[in-house]
């Protein structure tokens, strides 16, 4: 169809294509048109919009927490909008406990003793682990040596429990792609081999390369059954609550690759699976590490960020535990669907993080003379990005998790942790700086390396962060500047234009709010 074309690695074609059964319905997101029961008719404990006791005090309390806490006069066209539904019903929010509910709202149930099973429940994989963190004091301090220092809990769930009830559910597992396969376009009858098409990751150069691995790979000793590629799709991202105050959560998801992106980028299909709720360190490790250090000047900045590489590494080595490795080692048997029993072998192929974050995953320095967690290219060759020579060079000077890398950071660490010497010192720095090296142990790497995992190629381009709000953000502020020194009513022009596309728009390129960026006392818009 539309001259596209299939290029299966086996040569058989598969038993199951979920294509076969999708609709143009399971391709758009559209607001569900299910009747909703009564108010007085539905119990409160089964209100999908528990705490609250029926839509309309919902919609009440959405508008109140959920628009910022100054309220504007398109805040009140919102609330009208609510209030004016011909389906709003005041008696549904006269009797509403509005105390309580916000009570219920800001309570932390897992917590409790008493509510601790609800992250606990195994039947769902949320498990509750304490996190100790091995903190190094060099020999110059009050208290040199490694002590010990208990983080927290780390609230996490079993990637193969998460997997295991992807597999069995009916919706899902019709969805799934168990064989990867090229996709080609080639003009109405041509006879060449037709251009390669990219679209998802099931039908990517990973991916397939992945499952040749496996077929090519000896198989369980007596096992006959289809093994197939579980591809694993991770995001991670540290999130401020409030507006004002430090209240933040730093969740981790997982997808599922071998499903449409077109099913995963719909939100009413919740298929983003939350595994994990990482930990940072808290306020009083400063107290407990000046306690160690003496003096006045209390832990360093290098010191600090030595402890975040090793608390956020130690909380990924907790979730890849003994079941995934098991796992990944020897597969998941489950009876699909069709009748037909396959073992799936979970492969992490991608990991989506901003910057900051992505460093931190490959254990590499932020902005370091190699500043790239993916290649080796020099910071002072970051102005040929795009030509044809960075193009190559990333190629050949591609990051490779060896055990050449893996004994400079052991090296480093024996420095650290055997011999006292600070995180920072000249012993430290000459052998790891060349490569931009941090001297942490990777849970990546540790756990997954003897199997030929290379955890830098998993980073990819993450859109939102380095894109929308990186390069284009900064595209933006450069071409506001030129406006400005243009003569002209340019400025006008670009404000005149921002107004007319509606408030959502307004919000977002407001120029009085770019101005603040870009340095220009007169924003030039009324």
């Amino acid at each position: 169809m539309f001259g596209l074309s299939r290029t299966y690695c086996s040569p058989q074609p598969p038993v199951h294509d979920p294509d076969c059964s999708s609709t143009l319905s399971d391709m758009i997101d559209h607001p569900p048109s299910v009747s909703e029961p009564p108010a007085s008719e539905m119990p409160t404990e089964q209100s999908p919009y528990h705490p609250y006791p029926n839509k309309n005090s919902f919609s009440l309390g959405n508008w109140y927490w959920n628009h910022g806490i100054q309220k504007s006069q398109e805040d009140f066209q919102k609330l009208l909008n609510i209030v004016g539904n011909p389906g709003f019903t005041p008696g549904d929010v006269q009797s509403t406990p509005w105390n309580a509910i916000n009570k219920v709202l800001g309570r932390n149930d897992f917590d409790e003793e008493g509510n601790r099973w609800e992250w606990e429940d195994e039947d769902a994989g949320w498990r509750r682990t304490r996190v100790t963190l091995d903190v190094p004091f060099h020999s110059r301090m009050q208290n040199p040596g490694t002590k010990p220092h208990v983080i927290g809990d780390l609230y996490h769930r079993s990637i193969v429990s998460v997997l295991k009830e992807k597999l069995a559910n009916s919706v899902d597992d019709s969805y799934l792609h168990y064989e990867p396969y090229e996709l080609s376009w080639s003009p109405t009858g041509s006879q060449d081999d037709g251009v390669r098409v990219h679209g998802e990751l099931f039908n990517s150069p990973a991916f397939i390369e992945e499952h040749q691995k496996l077929q090519a790979s000896p198989p369980e000793p007596g096992c006959l059954l289809p093994r197939c590629i579980l591809a694993l799709m991770i995001w991670s991202d540290a999130t401020h609550l409030t507006s004002f105050g430090t209240s933040k959560l730093w969740p981790a998801y997982l997808y599922v690759g071998n499903e449409s992106k077109y099913r995963r980028c719909k939100p009413s299909l919740h298929l983003a699976n939350h595994i994990a709720y990482f930990q940072t360190l808290p306020d009083s490790f400063k107290d407990f590490a000046s306690e160690h250090i003496g003096g006045k000047g209390g832990p360093g900045q290098p010191f600090l960020a030595h402890c975040r590489r090793e608390l956020f590494h130690a909380q990924w080595s907790i979730i890849l535990d003994e079941e995934f490795l098991e796992a990944w080692r020897h597969g998941i048997v489950i009876e699909c669907l069709d009748g037909r029993f396959r073992r799936f072998y979970p492969r992490i192929l991608t990991y989506s993080a901003d910057y900051p974050e992505k460093v931190l995953v490959a254990s590499v320095r932020n902005g370091g003379q190699l500043p790239c967690p993916r290649c080796l290219v020099l910071k002072s060759q970051l102005r040929g990005m795009g030509m044809r020579d960075d193009l190559d060079q990333r190629v050949v000077a591609v990051r490779i998790n060896d055990a050449s890398q893996r004994k400079k950071v052991q090296a480093a660490r024996k420095f650290i942790y055997e011999l006292g010497f600070a995180v920072n010192s000249k012993s430290v720095e000459t052998i790891l700086k060349p490569l931009s090296l941090v001297p942490a142990v990777n849970a990546f790497s540790a756990a997954l390396g003897e199997f030929g995992f290379n955890h830098y190629q998993m980073l990819v381009v993450d859109i939102l962060h380095e894109w929308e709000v990186g390069v284009w953000k900064s595209v933006l502020i450069h071409l506001i500047r030129l406006v400005h020194e243009v003569k002209g009513a340019h400025v006008s022009v670009l404000d005149a234009r921002c107004l007319s596309r509606g408030a959502h728009v307004r919000e977002r390129y407001n120029p009085q709010i770019l101005v603040q960026y870009v340095g220009i006392k007169e924003a030039g818009c009324p």
